[in-house]
């Protein structure tokens, strides 16, 4: 008897979702929401305080991609991808930064220390520049032993707007 009741339970269970997934309206698409381009010159500079390298335990799928010594994404769009050493303190530049949209802007940074500073915290350092001016400035420093990964965000209004609707009249 009490297993009739449990199938019966699971019936009346199962059955009951299924009818009502089944009987839910439909879901509307997904709509993209565009952005506009913002207006300016921008770049980024990027400086470590280590010797980037590639990481060694990378999983390669497919014979194009390469493990990465550093990489730079602007909400999902690759900015930056060192697949070399890159030397510590040194200075990359990256000119123009076209990916950025009026609003919220994320970044994405990874780095790998080597293997041989395992026991040392490490930093990165990201700059955003409009032009010559300095808009965001953003440094990332990583546990001993760990690779940096880590993200930041931006946002940038509407320079145009902004400049008509500064002025008096």
């Amino acid at each position: 008897m009490r297993f009739i009741s449990i199938i019966i339970i699971w019936i009346v269970l199962i059955g009951g979702m299924t009818l009502f997934m089944n009987s839910r309206p439909s879901t509307v698409p997904i709509q993209e929401i565009k952005r506009d381009a913002a207006q300016g010159d921008f770049w980024l500079d990027v400086t470590t305080t280590f010797d980037a390298q590639p990481d060694p335990f990378a999983l390669s799928l497919d014979d194009s991609s390469s493990a990465t010594a550093l990489l730079v994404k602007v909400d999902g769009d690759e900015i930056l991808r060192e697949e070399k050493s890159v030397q510590a303190g040194s200075v990359i530049q990256v000119k123009p930064v076209s990916q950025l949209k009026v609003g919220q802007n994320e970044f994405f940074i990874e780095a790998n220390p080597p293997a041989s500073l395992i026991n040392q915290a490490h930093a990165v350092r990201c700059r955003i520049f409009n032009g010559s001016s300095l808009l965001k400035e953003q440094t990332v420093w990583s546990q001993p032993g760990l690779s940096i990964v880590s993200t930041f965000s931006i946002d940038l209004e509407n320079q145009s707007a902004t400049k008509e609707d500064d002025h008096d009249h």
